[in-house]
């Protein structure tokens, strides 16, 4: 049942993303990349760092990428220099998405996810935790 949970999260979480995708698309260029005072810069910026984000996470519990690997894996500014840019990667990462909590049964949303922070500190939590709580995830690791 849990991982259902999961799923539907994410399936919400697709929707939500593409609503706030589709505010964005009302803005001029000048308007989605002016600086700003949060977040990451500009909306653009901000928008990008989000879906980067759960991209790093996502090769993460699928386990295509060492914790160091998804930790440091950037998306390049250039590559989406427009909303339009930033859906196509939305539909890239939903699709992943899909396809790992798809596989997710019985116990596996109890599975521990483990790493040496930086600073030598052993990090330590379920997936379910993990995938609920991405946001608080990204400053424990700072």
């Amino acid at each position: 049942m849990f991982p259902d949970v999961l799923r539907r999260l994410y399936t919400y979480n697709t929707w939500a993303t593409g609503r706030v995708l589709d505010a964005a698309e009302q803005l001029t260029p000048e308007q989605l990349h002016a600086p700003g005072q949060a977040g990451h810069g500009s909306i653009r910026d901000t928008l990008l760092h989000l879906l980067a984000t759960h991209h790093g996470w996502l090769h993460w519990w699928d386990g295509s990428l060492s914790p160091e690997e998804a930790y440091g894996l950037r998306a390049d500014p250039s590559d989406y220099p427009d909303v339009s840019a930033l859906r196509a990667f939305l539909a890239k990462i939903d699709q992943q998405t899909r396809a790992f909590t798809s596989t997710l049964a019985g116990d596996d949303p109890g599975r521990i996810y483990a790493w040496e922070l930086p600073d030598g500190k052993r990090w330590e939590m379920p997936l379910w935790e993990n995938m609920s709580f991405p946001t608080q995830l990204l400053e424990s690791a700072k």
